[in-house]
């Protein structure tokens, strides 16, 4: 049996010693004594008992205010959870996205283009899509894939269909789903993700004048709502 909260105040105590130029004991060893088997089970545990009590207040965002909020919450060094549904069509650009993409087609069918202030592509939003973000302490060592293998674990409960995450992506039977980015500033670490619910291979070869090697795919064996209730309840079981 672990002793989380017995470990997590023997590393305080090791690296006040530490602090001090001392090493009365190896670290590796003394989360033994705690029942953990090495220092990646002991920090994984950590990890996961540390983001269990924080308190996440859950906040819903416009679409169009997305990039605002995220500059918001690393500025004002916020932690939370963000929510977005997309109710238009409109595409988020990375940096490399700004430079391949189809810019006339947008001005012509009022599609709107924001920036993503991040690395990345372009990210076609359509009605009925889903977008979201979760901000903790960098000290907690939060990541991408811990995040995106949870998200993963809820969309495969609801289909036999093969979900992996793959880099900061998720796919369905090889057809990419989701994609995601992080942020690390102000002591903060962000996390947004956006979900495809919607077939748009079409618009995206009118928008997207570099494809993505990854196939894109939509959510079909659940609804945008269904989701949504399901990243609630994980996020409440994981804090309770």
């Amino acid at each position: 049996m672990h002793d989380i909260v017995g470990a997590i105040e023997m590393e305080k105590t090791y690296l006040d010693h530490r602090m001090k130029g001392e090493e009365p004991f190896h670290l590796a060893d003394a989360v033994k004594e705690f029942g953990f088997n090495s220092m990646e089970e002991y920090f994984g545990e950590k990890k996961a008992y540390q983001f269990r009590h924080l308190n996440f207040k859950w906040t819903e965002v416009k679409q169009a205010e997305i990039v605002s909020e995220a500059v918001r919450i690393l500025t004002d060094k916020l932690v939370g959870v963000w929510s977005s549904n997309s109710e238009t069509t409109c595409i988020f650009n990375g940096f490399s996205g700004m430079k391949s993409f189809n810019e006339s087609y947008c001005i012509e069918n009022n599609i709107p283009v924001f920036p993503l202030l991040a690395d990345g592509g372009t990210i076609v939003h359509q009605k009925g899509d889903y977008s979201w973000g979760i901000a903790c302490p960098i000290s907690l060592n939060m990541n991408a894939h811990f995040l995106l293998t949870a998200l993963k674990d809820i969309l495969q409960k609801h289909t036999e269909k093969e979900v992996v995450v793959d880099g900061n992506d998720i796919l369905v039977d090889g057809k990419k789903v989701c994609g995601s980015t992080t942020y690390h500033k102000n002591g903060i670490f962000l996390f947004i993700s956006y979900f495809s619910f919607n077939d748009k291979s079409e618009l995206i070869d009118k928008i997207c004048n570099k494809k993505s090697k990854k196939t894109p795919g939509y959510i079909d064996f659940m609804t945008r709502d269904e989701f949504k209730r399901e990243v609630a309840k994980w996020l409440e079981a994981y804090q309770s």
